[in-house]
């Protein structure tokens, strides 16, 4: 499993909406844990399928 740390630099730019609910990350701007599979799967992506 991947921690905040590993996962945040990949979305370097997002920051969420001032006074309004971001699912994905919290006002610190930082990975919610039930995101976090989503970024890291970027990292170490499941082999190519044909």
């Amino acid at each position: 499993m991947f921690g905040a740390s590993d996962v945040e630099p990949l979305l370097p730019g997002y920051r969420p909406l001032p006074g309004i609910f971001d699912e994905m990350v919290d006002r610190g701007g930082r990975v919610r844990t039930h995101w976090q599979p989503l970024p890291a799967s970027f990292l170490h992506p499941a082999p190519a399928t044909e």
